[in-house]
């Protein structure tokens, strides 16, 4: 399927970007819970020394409900072309246990699987990193696998378990694709409703001026006419003032706004950004501890887009500062001070609600690790304000 960009983006002519990243996340944390990686062996027969032949002993391997997925996953859009970016780790543990009717426990172990530089494309080549191991988990000594047994159950995973993991993260790139097919499909109808509504009032427009011009012919007496036709004199068309701005009105050249009209704004961005929190007084710990930002930098585009006097306002940035922060008492006697990093990605128009602020910091000793968890607590909302006020400020820019 075609890729269908978002309603002011006629064509798809520009580059958009979506963020699946949260999507991702959630879809193979839920989904890779309790999966079973041996759904032919968990009731299969098997002896404990090979599991899954004789003896009358079922294995089973499921996947325990810690999975954590890091990473980046977007749909990028331009001239109907899309393109999905994923570059995902997922880590997950897994608990085995060999059953048989005459034993009274099961024997257990536990391990870990890693997959790294998991991608459309290494999926689809199954070319990501694996690693599987055991882990040392504490079980009572009757409930716990002999180290024979350990070892044919990682070769069970290792072979049976991954590849049924496989076919688990071929199913996310199938729903993923679902996902984005029903996101721009909705964007194509809200589209196909705006054209629509567009033209009918285009239409109305030009029957009310038909009508009008209609109605002041008949309204005219031939003689009026041609007293009018001899008399009068066509005024000179009155220039609009260059210096007056109108809000949301596109250039000279663009009468009405009625073409796409794009003003980059990366640049004032960038600089107001970085010139915001260089200049930002923070305070944390009921004002014992002033926070400083150096190091600024702003990375992403931005710009101002117009079409019939409707005004978009499309950014894409990251920033990144590093942190001072040094706490005082009352009389002003220094007490510590600390150091740490800021970084604030996926803030976009399409994420406003929903981009991340991360932050570190390096204290050693507990004087500076109170100050590092006062930042880590206070200062996301103070960044927000921040972020809040710019985006108020760029939205106002014409």
């Amino acid at each position: 399927m075609a890729g269908t960009g978002s309603s002011w983006n006629a064509g798809s002519w520009h580059w958009e970007e979506k963020s699946y990243t949260r999507w991702s996340r959630e879809y193979l944390e839920s989904n890779l819970q309790g999966l079973s990686l041996l759904p032919s062996y968990s009731s299969a027969p098997a002896s404990s020394a090979v599991p899954g032949k004789g003896d009358g002993v079922h294995t089973a391997v499921i996947i325990l409900p810690t999975p954590r997925v890091t990473g980046e996953a977007s749909v990028s859009i331009r001239k109907g072309k899309m393109i999905r970016a994923i570059d995902l780790n997922i880590a997950m543990q897994f608990s085995s246990s060999l059953s048989n009717e005459a034993w009274k426990k099961k024997r257990c172990c536990r391990g870990e699987i890693a997959l790294s530089e998991v991608s459309v494309e290494s999926i689809q080549d199954r070319d990501y990193d694996v690693k599987a191991k055991l882990l040392d988990a504490p079980l009572p000594e009757d409930e716990e696998m002999n180290p024979k047994e350990k070892e044919e159950v990682l070769k069970l995973v290792k072979s049976e378990g991954l590849a049924t993991l496989h076919k688990a993260l071929e199913q996310y790139l199938v729903d993923l694709q679902d996902a984005i097919n029903t996101a721009a499909n909705r964007v194509q109808g809200e589209t196909e409703v705006e054209d629509s509504q567009e033209k009918e009032k285009d239409e109305n427009e030009r029957k009310a001026i038909a009508q009008g011009e209609d109605k002041e012919k008949k309204g005219l007496q031939p003689e009026k006419e041609t007293e009018q036709r001899a008399t009068a004199q066509p005024s000179p068309p009155q220039l609009p003032n260059s210096t007056e701005k109108i809000e949301d009105q596109g250039s000279a050249w663009n009468t009405n706004s009625y073409h796409w009209e794009e003003k980059p704004m990366t640049q004032w961005c960038i600089s107001t950004l970085e010139d915001r929190f260089k200049t930002a007084d923070i305070e944390l710990l009921d004002g014992s501890t002033k926070l400083k930002f150096f190091n600024v930098k702003v990375e992403g585009e931005a710009s101002n887009t117009l079409r019939k006097g409707k005004k978009l306002v499309i950014f894409d940035l990251a920033i990144g500062a590093d942190w001072t922060a040094t706490a005082r008492d009352e009389g002003g006697v220094f007490l510590a001070d600390s150091r740490g990093r800021m970084d604030v990605t996926e803030f976009s128009s399409e994420t406003l609600d929903d981009y991340q602020i991360a932050i570190l910091g390096d204290g050693k000793v507990p004087p500076q690790q109170r100050i590092d968890t006062a930042a880590k607590k206070e200062l996301p909302g103070q960044v927000k304000h921040i972020l809040e006020k710019f985006v108020q400020d760029l939205r106002a820019r014409g």
